[in-house]
């Protein structure tokens, strides 16, 4: 019996390995997702303090409703300030196929131009894999402080 036991050992040990290995490698990676959303977050606040209307744009569904309104609220935002805009807080709430739901604190501060009030908003987005990866689809504001 015992020389049994030791036969299933040897056999069983290198199923065991491969299953544990298997398991320390999948649980230690992130999925694509994982990181092409924050490559996108980080991607639409480095357009917003560059200024660079297509960078921004390039970030957003280009089938949302408000696309071409955003292309000129944010030529006029562009011309009438310097502003500087601060990622306090990221979190990816859900992933999906082809959704995703993220929120973030952003922090905005004017440079320079007429009268701005500096705040911080919690922000709730939605995400939609296109052909293109990951784009904003919506955005809705959960809380503004002045500050």
């Amino acid at each position: 019996m015992k020389n049994k036991l030791n036969f299933m050992r040897i056999k069983i040990l290198p199923q065991i390995v491969v299953l544990a290995i298997l398991i320390l490698t999948v649980s230690g990676c992130k999925s694509a997702a994982e990181k092409d959303i924050p490559a996108l977050v980080n991607k639409q606040i480095e357009a917003l303090n560059s200024e660079n209307i297509e960078g921004y744009l390039s970030t957003v569904e280009p089938n949302t409703p408000n696309y071409e309104t955003s292309r000129t609220v944010m030529q006029h935002l562009f011309k009438l300030y310097d502003l500087e805009y601060t990622m306090n807080s990221f979190s990816i709430k859900r992933i999906e196929d082809q959704e995703a739901e993220v929120e973030m604190t952003v922090t905005v501060r004017r440079i320079s131009g007429p009268a701005f009030q500096d705040s911080k908003s919690n922000f709730s987005n939605i995400l939609k894999k296109t052909p293109d990866g990951w784009k904003f689809s919506s955005t809705k504001i959960i809380k503004t402080e002045f500050i």
